[in-house]
């Protein structure tokens, strides 16, 4: 299966449509870090094959740093500090073929996926790896810079 994705400002799925704003960017800049950006969206769209039809498959998404590490999705509740992290979002669908649709025809199915208050621990390349039924798929670069000091 291919996958078209993109960064966005927010992004929300309705009616097998992506709805987005702020879309088409790939840099983020701060003065310091760690630093909490505070909405980073992920619109998605899978372009599902003839024959992957009439059966169920698994999305994964996860944000790395351009060494591998697995960036957290979400942080501790303070109250919570022993509390878990989330690294990983998720979700199943199967798509089945509608009598209208020609044969070997692809379907697109959409997603989107919200991150409020991600936390960067520096700059550097960050990775959206995007997977599906356990094959990487996507990786959707995104750069994290430190603002130039003036001198």
């Amino acid at each position: 299966m291919e996958v078209t994705a993109f960064l966005a400002d927010s992004a929300e799925t309705v009616n097998g449509k992506i709805y987005a704003m702020g879309i088409g960017w790939d840099l983020l800049v701060s003065q310091s870090f760690p630093f909490a950006f505070p909405r980073v969206a992920l619109g998605i769209m899978i372009h599902v094959g003839w024959t992957d039809t009439d059966a169920p498959h698994e999305l994964r998404v996860h944000l790395e740093t351009e060494d591998g590490a697995l960036v957290p999705l979400t942080q501790p509740d303070p109250r919570d500090p022993e509390g878990a992290v989330t690294t990983e979002w998720g979700s199943t669908f199967s798509v089945g073929r509608p009598p209208a649709l020609s044969p070997g025809s692809d379907q697109i199915v959409p997603f989107s996926l919200n991150v409020n208050d991600l936390v960067f621990p520096g700059p550097g390349g960050y990775s959206w790896v995007i997977s599906i039924d356990g094959e990487v798929t996507t990786h959707l670069p995104l750069k994290v810079a430190l603002v130039p000091t003036a001198a």
